[in-house]
């Protein structure tokens, strides 16, 4: 069964629930039936009278008679019908409900209410690597992409497409690698990222939900942080993940929302192979290599790039998986958009400063030190952070740490068009990256 059934027959449960076996619906529809009942029953009591009167009778009586006949009956049917009084019907609603709550499970009662969750024109991607297009055609630009997980705001749907928009990127996907409405906040659910910015100067962060605990640290304005959701914690705190466990903030100093990730802009070397595009995958990655193929005899052209060093092998580091998720998200976020060998460079910066000890002893130090990585504590950061980050950028941290070297000593790196290089002793050039 995949995904899209298995989500329809779980709203259709969920829909029998909320709307047929709630139990304010049930009371209402046994009242119903007990009206039902009495006209029925006093139908049959005034067929029965009817029937049984002799035939000279039935000719005789006069319509008063009639009347008359059918209201004893009447009565005497209405007393045979169990009348319901106030205190039955507030237990069995008791009773009904808290039967229900107990078969539904807790994402069952979030999807419920997912109608008041702002999901109802809102989409989530359920394939890896969508592309997003300028028009309602394979043959039409391409100007991002979407992963499983993304989710952003859906403005009209032309036949088997929807337009959409997510971040900074609106166009048009295939409708089937998206989910809307009921069953697009249930998916969101496991890709959600709970922010705490920081709104004053300057805030204590502390070890326990009280004013009198040690502080941690010292956040500022526009800090953020990603909020674990503890029930024990009183809302006069907010419980977000630290560097060496949790925090505690006064909730008074943050602003909390829900972020998901979203589209990314297309890259000029991303590829723009997918599964929505069969019949011109072949055709597309012509594209990009065209210009390509000029540019290679001019690498050799560069003798002023004295310091490019060849990639060697030195000793390995062991990385915690946690310290390898942290590498992993810098990596993707400052190179994810460049070729294998560029994410191993950057992947290299980040440990070549750890040997170094100037930004600190162990990976957070180097990633959190002031002024460093632009990147660190974006909404993209933290979003990364609790979704997982690009699986090449992975591998790349997992190769460096594992002694492939492929910058030498350098430990900073500029985009090409925002450095000098000739004020540059040393460097080397890896796509659109300088490292020195």
């Amino acid at each position: 069964m995949n995904k899209r059934t298995k989500f329809y027959l779980r709203n259709i449960q969920l829909f029998s629930k909320k709307y047929i076996f709630n139990s304010k619906y049930i009371i209402r529809n046994m009242l119903i039936a007990t009206i039902i009942m009495t006209l029925v029953a006093t139908g049959t009591g005034l067929g029965t009278v009817v029937t049984h009167m002799p035939k000279k009778e039935k000719a005789e009586k006069t319509e008063a008679v009639v009347t008359e006949n059918v209201t004893e009956e009447f009565a005497i049917n209405l007393e045979a019908v169990p009348m319901l009084d106030d205190n039955l019907i507030s237990n069995m609603r008791a009773s009904l409900e808290a039967d229900i709550l107990a078969d539904i499970e807790p994402n069952d009662t979030e999807m419920v209410s997912s109608a008041n969750n702002g999901f109802d024109s809102k989409f989530v991607a359920i394939e890896d690597n969508v592309n997003i297009r300028t028009e309602a055609t394979t043959d039409s630009e391409v100007v991002g992409k979407i992963n499983d997980g993304v989710v952003g705001d859906v403005v009209s749907v032309d036949g088997d497409w929807v337009e959409i928009s997510s971040g900074a990127v609106s166009g048009y996907v295939k409708s089937e690698f998206i989910i809307t409405g009921d069953e697009a906040y249930e998916y969101a659910e496991d890709y959600k990222t709970v922010l705490a910015t920081v709104n004053d100067d300057s805030v204590n962060v502390r070890s326990k939900a009280s004013k009198e605990a040690d502080v941690i640290e010292t956040a500022y304005e526009g800090t953020k942080y990603v909020v674990v959701e503890e029930t024990d914690v009183d809302n006069d705190w907010v419980c977000v993940e630290v560097v060496d466990g949790k925090g505690y903030i006064n909730s008074d100093f943050v602003e909390v929302r829900v972020t998901y990730p979203e589209a990314s802009a297309l890259e000029e070397k991303d590829s723009l192979d997918d599964t929505d595009d069969s019949t011109d995958e072949e055709e597309e990655p012509e594209t990009p290599n065209e210009p390509e193929e000029p540019q290679e005899p001019e690498e050799p052209e560069k003798p002023e790039d004295p310091g490019k060093p060849s990639v060697i092998t030195r000793d390995s580091i062991s990385l915690t998986e946690e310290e390898i998720l942290l590498m992993s998200v810098v990596v993707t976020l400052e190179s994810g958009g460049e070729c294998y060998e560029g994410q191993l460079a950057v992947a290299n910066v980040i440990i070549n400063r750890l040997v170094a000890g100037s930004w600190g002893s162990s990976v957070s130090d180097v990633i959190y030190a002031p002024g460093q990585f632009s990147c660190v504590g974006t909404d993209r950061f933290y979003t990364l952070m609790a979704s997982g980050a690009q699986a090449s950028c992975v591998q790349a941290v997992r190769e460096a740490a594992a002694g492939t070297n492929n910058i030498g000593s350098y430990m900073s790196f500029r985009p090409t068009s925002y450095i000098d290089v000739s004020t540059l002793g040393s460097y080397a050039i890896i796509g659109n990256h300088v490292f020195f």
